[in-house]
């Protein structure tokens, strides 16, 4: 990887307040060859001036630097794609406007897949940081395992849809030229939620993923982040039905039975869609009820 150039995507949306802590680190990195894109969402705060005023003192640092905007917001996942587009290094490292990047982290990745020539997508551990203590030690010590990179690609696929997201999708760093010819993007039907269906859709093209038994990104804990935000929690919500959909459905029913999977295919499309799925879910619930009375499938 020597002199091979690294794209780092920062996509960023209302991140006044961190987004120069973020370019700091970057600017900071021990690896030299870097290019520099940075995404913004539509802010509604001064985002993109702060990022114009951080690129006129440092841009020489990159190769290339460049700051993209949006006329309307449009979601994590499309503010992606639009980092990737514009990306021209072979590697990407993707980090949000409010997370940052410990010195060496580029140089350890870089140096990780220069010895592992098989390496599409890499991961490592990472530290969270923040006012709420609490909660980062419970997360970290909880949401987050990194014995599943130890799993089968089938085990990880039902690791992920049985008991939810445990990656640490801020180290990502990955191959965008291979990524790119198997037609491997962001899901932007999807807009809140970009790295579960990632992740499902990079499994069932049997990718490996690869881990660094090593911190090199520091997550951080805000009350201001997209998952606490209350106006996003329906949104959000909408969007882990539509992963279901989209994504887990397919793995889901291997599982479970043909009934239980069906039932919980009509409440997840009710739960997204409404409308004709509403009637359809109404049928399916007094069905249900139905052959609960007649003793034909377990109680709840």
């Amino acid at each position: 990887m020597e002199n091979k150039l690294v794209s780092v995507l920062v996509v960023a949306y209302n991140s006044s307040a961190t987004i120069v802590e973020t370019l700091d680190s970057i600017y900071g990195q021990t690896y030299s060859e870097l290019e520099l894109i940075v995404s913004d969402d539509c802010s509604k705060d001064n985002t993109v001036e702060i990022v114009r005023d951080w690129l006129a003192t440092h841009s020489q640092r990159f190769r290339r630097a460049e700051l993209l905007t949006a006329e309307k917001n449009t979601g994590i996942a499309a503010n992606f794609n639009r980092a990737e587009r514009a990306a021209t290094g072979e590697w990407v490292k993707i980090i949000a406007g409010d997370d940052l990047l410990l010195p060496d982290c580029i140089e350890t990745m870089a140096d990780y897949v220069g010895r592992n020539t098989d390496a599409v997508y890499v991961f490592s551990r990472m530290r969270g940081f923040g006012q709420d203590t609490k909660l980062i030690d419970y997360v970290m010590n909880n949401i987050f395992d990194y014995s599943f990179f130890k799993l089968s690609i089938p085990e990880q696929q039902k690791r992920l849809v049985f008991y939810g997201n445990c990656l640490p999708a801020p180290t990502a760093f990955y191959n965008l030229r291979k990524i790119k010819k198997m037609n491997i993007s962001y899901d932007e039907r999807i807009p809140l939620l970009e790295d579960l269906p990632r992740w499902l859709n990079l499994l069932n093209h049997n990718i490996r993923f690869h881990f660094i038994d090593k911190e090199l990104v520091l997550y951080r804990f805000s009350e201001t982040s997209l998952s606490n935000v209350a106006s996003n929690k329906k949104k959000l919500s909408r969007d882990m039905n539509l992963t279901f959909l989209y994504y887990f459905f397919p793995i889901y029913k291997k599982y479970v039975g043909r009934l239980k999977a069906y039932n919980k295919y009509i409440v997840n499309a009710h739960l997204a869609f409404g409308g004709y799925w509403t009637v359809l879910y109404r049928i399916d619930q007094f069905f249900i009820r139905f052959l609960r009375q007649l003793h034909l499938v377990e109680k709840k």
